[in-house]
């Protein structure tokens, strides 16, 4: 909700984010603001690149990691204009709730070809401290509902959403339940979401026509 509290009070036209652990790369502020000014752009991404220790390498993450923060600037009055929000029930995950939102809300949308993002393999973050089994098992329906959110509130708005993107969040949905049943975790929030994909035409003819 600190990301919230910046976006409702802060009087600049661009805001970017950047977690207390990690690193922006030089001139990135300027890289991504100039380009975002030029091009017109609500939303403009960049490359990141993620540090590996154990192999002491610094990788460059995938073109397609839409739904992170990293790399990223905002046209700040874009985002409450479309309502976009940080929601408040999710305590993990909210950037796959809000950057696929705020990527596919608007068409003035962008992509500069420059690494501006470092993001720090820190083992005592909230997100590493715990081994990979013990944080699904904490922290996964915060993922399954950000990205279930997110397609209620695409197809509520009316934004639209190509069959690739369709496809690849229901097959995300897909693996997270069924690792979820096996680390036999709780798995209520599956009527919620089959209830909301019955209801969307494009749903239905994706499946129709997988």
């Amino acid at each position: 909700m600190a990301r919230q509290r910046v976006i409702d009070s802060t009087q600049c036209d661009y805001i970017m984010f950047a977690d207390a652990d990690d690193l922006l790369m030089p001139r990135a502020v300027e890289t991504l603001y100039r380009a975002a000014v030029v091009g017109g752009y609500d939303i403009l991404r960049s490359h990141f690149i993620r540090e590996q220790p154990a192999q002491d390498l610094l990788l460059r993450a995938k073109d397609s990691t839409i739904t992170w923060f990293h790399g990223k600037i905002y046209r700040t009055q874009y985002l409450p204009n479309l309502g976009i929000k940080m929601p408040p029930y999710l305590r993990a995950d909210e950037d796959a709730y809000f950057n696929l939102v705020a990527w596919y809300g608007t068409e003035k949308r962008g992509f500069v070809d420059e690494t501006t993002y470092i993001w720090r393999d820190n083992r005592n973050s909230i997100t590493r401290r715990l081994n990979a089994q013990d944080y699904f098992i904490q922290y996964h329906h915060y993922y399954v509902r950000s990205q279930t959110e997110a397609l209620k509130f695409i197809f509520d708005h009316n934004i639209k959403l190509d069959e690739k993107v369709i496809t690849f969040t229901l097959i995300n949905l897909y693996y997270y339940y069924m690792k979820a049943k096996y680390y036999q975790c709780n798995v209520n929030y599956l009527n919620g979401l089959m209830s909301l994909l019955r209801g969307e035409p494009r749903i239905n003819q994706w499946m129709n026509n997988p």
